[in-house]
């Protein structure tokens, strides 16, 4: 015969009351679960507030108004923050629930600190070199030759301010010709051309002299200088 294994100790096994409060435990849990869930499909978006720029489409904002009478439990603020984000123009986006059920969308635009020609027209770019919505007209300074990349339409904005502080003349355009070849043309009180001239990205000691002498009144603009060397500036024409 084979032998029988041990008796289970009596101490250990489950006694009538130890069940009841088992299975007590686990109906009290469930009811739980089941009141949280109710609870969460009941608990609905009953309004929804947008705020958003003149970039974002009618019909994104169309599609957010109906968001109206969603279960809170499946919305996502993440997703409604996506939607909103991918369009150009928009820079900053608040998506929000208010306490009991009100949803505010908030979307801002970009500031515009130039414009790139897109197509047959004009878009606007941000100050991080973001292009933004069309413009129906260019916004200095244009910025010509250069891809569409925010890292480099940041480098176009950037040596347009360098100039404009360094000579106190508006720039009206930053034309990209070679890596080391960047057209900056100035323009005078009536938006006309006023000279230009040939920098470097980061700026060249001929450059901090010619408009050091630019700003004291001492050198005249003339139609064209190339300030990308060391040691020396070429200019030519005269106004």
């Amino acid at each position: 015969m084979s032998s029988l294994p041990p008796p289970f100790p009596a101490r250990l096994r489950p006694t009538p009351s130890r069940r009841r409060r088992v299975r007590r435990r686990v109906l009290l849990f469930l009811g739980v679960v089941a009141a949280v869930t109710l609870l969460a499909l009941t608990w609905r978006v009953d309004r929804v507030v947008v705020e958003a720029c003149d970039a974002v489409p009618t019909g994104t904002i169309v599609s957010l108004q109906a968001l109206e009478g969603t279960p809170v439990i499946l919305l996502s603020l993440e997703r409604i923050r996506n939607m909103l984000e991918i369009w150009p123009g928009v820079v900053a986006v608040e998506a929000r629930l208010v306490l009991p059920g009100t949803l505010r969308v908030t979307a801002r635009p970009a500031v515009t600190a130039g414009s790139l020609r897109w197509a047959r027209g004009w878009r606007s770019v941000a100050p991080d070199g973001r292009v933004g919505v069309r413009l129906p007209a260019p916004a200095a300074p244009e910025l010509l030759g250069f891809e569409a990349e925010p890292q480099e339409l940041r480098l176009g904005l950037v040596v347009a301010q360098r100039l404009e502080r360094a000579t106190g003349l508006d720039v009206r355009s930053v034309r990209r010709i070679l890596p080391d070849d960047l057209e900056v043309v100035f323009a005078d009180g009536d938006e006309r051309p006023a000279g230009a001239v040939h920098v470097t990205p980061d700026g060249t000691t001929a450059e901090t002299w010619w408009t050091a002498r630019r700003r004291g009144g001492t050198a005249a603009i003339g139609t064209w200088a190339d300030l990308r060397a060391t040691d020396r500036v070429v200019a030519g024409g005269s106004r």
